[in-house]
């Protein structure tokens, strides 16, 4: 059970070396993934009847979770072997994964985007009189975290799996915490002055996310450090319009990026002090 790490960010796989297993019945896949999302720790069988029944439940919920639990230990028996079933344990009041949290991609993909962000909240507090490079090398550890986390992500969470009100809930998060990811590891990026590799992927990323001011940003700073005045103040233009539909205004770091670029003093390229 040591080797095996579950996989919900995507299609849910469990995996064991090259060894894949997905639970063919959607109920299976379901019950597994409540429990994957809180690894080692008791999930209530309340809970999961909540989570597979939102509305109308079974006579015998309690007894039909019992079934799912039972034919998911035998399935991971069959794939894997060596008792793997075991790894889903019985306990007083429901179920727990016995796994450790790191194993499983959701969990480890969290941890990791939260130390990221944390040492590059760290880089605002350095002083000026901190050593040199200090400031850069906070900047590189965050993006080395960050990009490690962004590539855990095989795509949206639970796809293929029935989604209620819990999973749902999970997949919210993680979908937010990509965005949070990948704006913080561009402002990493930034940081490092990799201004000029990063304006395909602001690009694309500006057209899959038309209302996120971040990414626009990020954009005009990376095309302005570039020189590459007018294009970035077209993507002003460009959110500005997109908002504008929405009945909504830009916000004040968007509008001060816009300014400095558009001012009088446009020679500084470098936009410091604006954080991205």
């Amino acid at each position: 059970m040591e080797h095996l790490r579950i996989s919900v960010l995507g299609v849910l796989e469990v995996v064991d070396g090259e060894h894949i297993f997905t639970p063919g019945a959607a109920r299976l896949r379901q019950t597994l993934a409540m429990l994957a999302i809180s690894p080692g720790k008791v999930v209530h069988t309340e809970a999961i009847a909540g989570e597979l029944w939102p509305d109308a439940r079974p006579r015998r919920p309690i007894t039909t979770i019992q079934t799912y639990v039972y034919e998911l230990r035998n399935a991971l028996d069959r794939r894997f072997g060596h008792n793997a079933g075991d790894m889903v344990k019985t306990e007083s009041s429901g179920y727990r994964l016995r796994i450790a949290a790191q194993r499983v991609d959701a969990v480890r993909f969290l941890d990791l985007v939260e130390r990221g962000d944390a040492l590059l909240g760290e880089h605002r507090r350095w002083h000026p009189r901190s050593a040199p490079g200090a400031a850069l090398s906070g900047a590189q550890a965050a993006a080395d975290l960050l990009r490690e986390a962004l590539k855990l992500w095989r795509g949206s969470p639970f796809v293929g799996t029935p989604t209620g009100p819990r999973l749902s809930q999970h997949a919210l998060l993680l979908e937010r915490s990509w965005i949070r990811g990948t704006e913080r590891r561009i402002r990493a990026d930034l940081l490092l002055g990799r201004h000029r590799e990063l304006i395909g992927e602001l690009q694309a990323l500006t057209v899959d996310h038309p209302l996120n001011e971040t990414f626009h940003v990020q954009l005009m700073v990376a095309l302005y450090r570039s020189g590459r005045r007018g294009d970035a103040l077209r993507v002003y233009d460009r959110i500005r319009q997109a908002l504008d539909d929405e009945g909504l205004e830009p916000a004040q770091r968007l509008r001060a990026v816009h300014y400095r670029i558009l001012g009088p003093d446009s020679s500084d390229r470098t936009l410091g002090g604006l954080g991205v």
